[in-house]
């Protein structure tokens, strides 16, 4: 199917439903599910989509899904930081990150926030029953999942945050942004060491269950 077809199907999903999650890809999501699980046992409508957006057509996807009624949407990988720039108001959640996954749509608005992080750090200490606190803690990956992930993760004071990416450059600069909130430090994957209580793969080679080799 050529990319006009992709987006004709994608059109199609975005009128039907007030709220969605746009990625790609997006087969993987189990946000539809949760959702539709949650609806339920609160007895409320709410309709809710995948979306696959063509790469480089997120706004106008997005766009699309306003005009056709959407009312609010998640954002997952590579979408994040275009859901960013493209918000007319951003909370201190995604203005820390540089990067959002939830947009709630109101009055001509596009209000931009990211729970990437606040969601991964209950996981792990509730569900997963993991101390942050005073851990040693690697986060691979230096694109909009790591950037939302950094702050919560500052904030539950472990005793190192080590960000590594194949390009070194890349997590210099996000670990500059973390600067005033705590230390991070960048590392690229040929200098990383072992040893980390908590290992969290923040690429997008994640989605697609591909493994990294990042060295010893």
């Amino acid at each position: 199917m050529g990319s006009s077809g992709l987006f004709l199907l994608t059109l199609k999903a975005i009128m039907s439903s007030p709220y969605a999650v746009f990625g790609n890809p997006i087969s993987q999501s189990k946000s539809p599910l949760i959702h539709a699980t949650f609806a339920d046992e609160l007895g409320i409508d709410a309709p809710y989509e995948a979306i696959l957006a063509p790469e480089g057509g997120f706004n106008a996807a997005l766009h699309a899904f306003i005009v056709g009624g959407g009312r609010g949407c998640n954002i997952t990988a590579p979408f994040k930081i275009d859901a960013f720039n493209g918000a007319t108001q951003v909370m201190t959640r995604a203005k820390t990150a540089g990067a959002a996954n939830v947009l709630s749509l109101q009055a001509g608005q596009i209000i931009a926030d990211n729970v990437d992080g606040v969601g991964l750090v209950a996981d792990i200490t509730q569900n997963l029953g993991l101390a942050l606190l005073g851990a040693r803690i690697l986060v691979i990956g230096a694109g909009g999942a790591a950037r939302g992930v950094l702050l919560p993760l500052l904030e539950a004071r472990p005793a190192q945050i080590t960000l590594a990416n194949r390009t070194l450059i890349r997590a210099q600069a996000v670990a500059a942004c973390m600067a005033s909130y705590g230390a991070v430090q960048p590392q690229s994957f040929e200098t990383l060491q072992g040893g980390y209580d908590v290992i969290i793969n923040a690429t997008s080679g994640a989605l697609h269950g591909a493994g990294l080799d990042i060295g010893p």
